[in-house]
């Protein structure tokens, strides 16, 4: 059975992260969506509203076989990989920018853990968690930004 982790931060998570996930959801056998919640950031929304927002919306799509979702906040993702046995890493892109700043981040996971192949999915989406939050704070309606309600 091959197995994938998808990693972000997520606050919030957008129509961008779906689609990432939502193609991982048809490539691998089972993909682990998670939240990685630094105690050293500060969160606009908690990894729990997230947590609850993604069990209840893809809860409903996909079989619980397929995808689990884990807040994690104990350390490097690399290092989530091999406890779960987890050979692929996902991570979403949406332009060049975003591919070089990956590119550095897969090499060092490589290096924490040589089994970890990192899988580059395009996010056919320029929304960033950044833009839909400076947006909602303004008081704009983000709600065609966001796969379900997170506010």
């Amino acid at each position: 059975m091959s197995s994938a982790i998808y990693s972000g931060y997520f606050s919030p998570f957008t129509i961008g992260h779906s689609m990432v996930f939502e193609n991982a959801i048809d490539i691998f056998d089972k993909v682990y969506l998670v939240i990685a919640d630094n105690p050293a950031k500060s969160r606009c929304i908690t990894a729990q509203t997230v947590y609850d927002g993604l069990m209840d919306y893809y809860g409903n799509i996909y079989p619980e076989e397929k995808f689990e979702v884990v807040i994690y906040n104990k350390g490097l993702i690399a290092d989530l990989a091999r406890t779960l046995g987890v050979k692929y890493l996902v991570r979403g892109i949406r332009n060049t920018s975003d591919y070089l700043y990956e590119v550095n981040i897969a090499e060092t996971n490589k290096m924490i853990n040589n089994d970890l192949t990192t899988i580059y999915i395009q996010a056919n989406s320029n929304i960033s968690s950044s833009m839909v939050l400076e947006l909602y704070k303004n008081d704009y309606d983000v709600s065609a930004m966001l796969p379900f309600n997170q506010f």
